[in-house]
């Protein structure tokens, strides 16, 4: 596929992506507003907690079938397939708003949620095979705001569209939902623009409502570093986005003082802060996946909610705060989604994805509890419900640091020694597990290698010699780094050391992705550890540290 034809096949992704996630939340917000009319703030909770269980449902339920479907099949035919039905349901919905139906509400809601569970898996499978690896931190910024500024402009419009045709003589509700047939038809037309991979596989089998192929699938890649981390820490953060998005409305009603459809009203500035925060992120990560982004981002997603509570009673400091809710959400998610989809093996990317739809929608399920418990169950006001729910996100943030301290440390280490960095070598495809080699005689220059290393290369330091045990100033390396000491052994027992090291290696190699190994010690004991290395049969590359003119540090491969 040429460069022009894979930016307009881009192109038509995101903007059919935009319009489906605007469908299903304009339609979802449209049936919350109207169930809503006249409820006390329990009778809010119950409500808000129902439509979240059933919205969440079809997507825990269908994700091993949604999955297999997008391995077995071309993702475009999917795709294409998803926008008819999608034209269905909303046809369907115009009708039950119609004849005031409450119970053909929840089931278009549900027939909605299928279609967009479907949708999901072959969405975002299909970007790998669509895009080269350095543009996919960038197309995943793109997809993530699209997704978040289409959720919150699609709950926008539900309120603004029920005013501007309240006056109307026809049911108000019944005129909004036909935006969502135009929008649907706009979208089917728009992704045939989407052009077809060649990747499937014909002998995957379909799986339907079991869930034992995604354990399955959790089992078999569960070895590949940090995939499974970042497959749970983005499901954590659905169910605080769910949480917040349930909240708001009954925040702006009962601790704001305003008309609830107002709650919609403040969307768009949780959206404009997403798209800022996904921009950025994907453009500071340029070419790179620098997950140590997440924790970090995840700290300012929990104290912006704690804030959000102690400084309620100013609208201007409320509007800024989610801004900033937005603003770390969109940094968050960025990093997590380019680095499942880098990792995910070609054959099982549906099916990883569909694990990963599994465990979103199971984290929304999970807010709709929350919102039952904290407002029903336990009576909390809405701003005291965001103090709780802000704390557990620090905490839950303070764990996602110390799991991914490896990479939090790298991505800090290339920003505090920018200025000395030059270039480095790019990143092999996940699949091509290859192993990096750089000796090292000093801790400044190891630090230089980890922070020049790619980031979805993973990283070990082995410490052979022992004038160079770590000191206060290098404290953080072996905390953060996994790092291997020799203690200071010498003569036969130096070598055996080696061997064993080795063996260890060659372990670590059974992982994805590739290995970049940092030997600090004299020239000597690098080259033996190097040259037992390639004498074991492993596929070494060897790679050294240069300064060049402009007194910049880069890190080059030998041919």
């Amino acid at each position: 596929m040429g460069i022009i034809a894979r930016k307009r096949s881009f192109r038509a992704l995101v903007v059919t992506h935009f319009l489906t996630i605007i469908n299903d939340n304009l339609y979802k917000f449209l049936l919350v507003f109207s169930l809503l009319e006249g409820k006390t703030l329990e009778e809010n909770a119950k409500i808000l907690s129902l439509v979240s269980f059933f919205f969440a449902l079809p997507y825990i339920l269908l994700a091993p079938f949604s999955g297999s479907l997008a391995d077995r099949f071309q993702k475009r035919n999917i795709i294409l397939f998803t926008r008819v039905i999608e034209i269905f349901c909303a046809i369907l919905g115009v009708y039950f708003f119609h004849i005031h139906s409450v119970v053909g509400g929840y089931f278009v809601l549900v027939l909605m949620a299928c279609h967009s569970a479907i949708f999901g898996p072959a969405k975002m499978g299909i970007l790998p095979e669509m895009l080269p690896i350095e543009e996919l931190s960038k197309a995943n910024g793109a997809m993530t705001a699209a997704t978040y500024s289409s959720s919150i402009l699609g709950s926008c419009l539900a309120p603004l569209m029920v005013d501007l045709t309240k006056d109307f003589v026809t049911n108000s509700y019944e005129l909004s939902a036909c935006f969502c047939v135009v929008s649907s038809v706009l979208s089917l037309f728009i992704a045939l623009g989407i052009r077809a991979s060649n990747v499937k596989n014909k002998g995957q089998k379909i799986a339907y409502v079991s869930f034992r192929n995604l354990w399955k699938v959790f089992q078999e890649t569960r070895n590949i570093a940090y995939l499974m981390i970042s497959v749970f820490l983005v499901a954590f953060f659905l169910f605080v986005g769910a949480y917040v998005q349930l909240q708001i409305i009954p925040f702006v009603e009962f601790t704001l003082g305003y008309s609830k459809h107002y709650g919609a009203y403040l969307f768009p500035i949780v959206a404009v802060g997403m798209g800022v925060g996904s921009y950025m992120a994907g453009w500071i990560s340029g070419k790179d996946i620098k997950l140590g982004f997440s924790p970090l981002a995840a700290i300012g997603v929990g104290l912006s909610m704690m804030v959000l509570c102690l400084l309620s009673f100013s609208i201007t400091a409320v509007l800024i705060l989610l801004f900033c809710l937005g603003l770390f959400g969109g940094i968050y998610q960025v990093p997590l989604h380019a680095y499942i989809q880098f990792v995910s093996p070609e054959h099982k990317r549906g099916q990883v994805l569909a694990l990963n739809n599994f465990l979103d929608f199971s984290g929304v399920l999970l807010a709709a509890g929350f919102v039952r418990l904290l407002g029903s169950g336990l009576r909390l006001t809405p701003d005291q419900s965001f103090l709780y729910m802000g704390s557990l996100v620090v905490c839950f943030a303070i764990l996602s640091l110390w799991m991914l301290k490896e990479h939090v440390y790298r991505l800090l280490l290339t920003r505090v020694l920018k200025r000395q960095l030059g270039t480095s070598f790019s990143s092999p495809k996940a699949e091509e597990v290859r192993c990096f080699f750089v000796p090292a005689t000093s801790y400044k220059e190891t630090r230089r290698i980890l922070a020049l290393f790619p980031k979805t290369v993973r990283s070990c330091v082995f410490i052979l010699d022992k004038a160079l045990q770590p000191g206060w100033t290098s404290y953080l390396i072996p905390h953060c780094v996994p790092t291997i000491f020799s203690y200071g052994v010498e003569g036969q027992a130096f070598a055996q050391w080696i061997d064993r090291q080795v063996v260890e290696v060659k372990a670590l190699l059974k992982r994805q992705p590739s290995l970049g190994v940092v030997c600090l010690g004299n020239q000597a004991q690098s080259q033996f550890f190097f040259s037992q290395l390639q004498a074991s049969g492993l596929a070494v590359q060897s790679g050294t540290l240069v300064q060049d003119s402009e007194l910049k540090y880069s890190l080059h491969l030998a041919n």
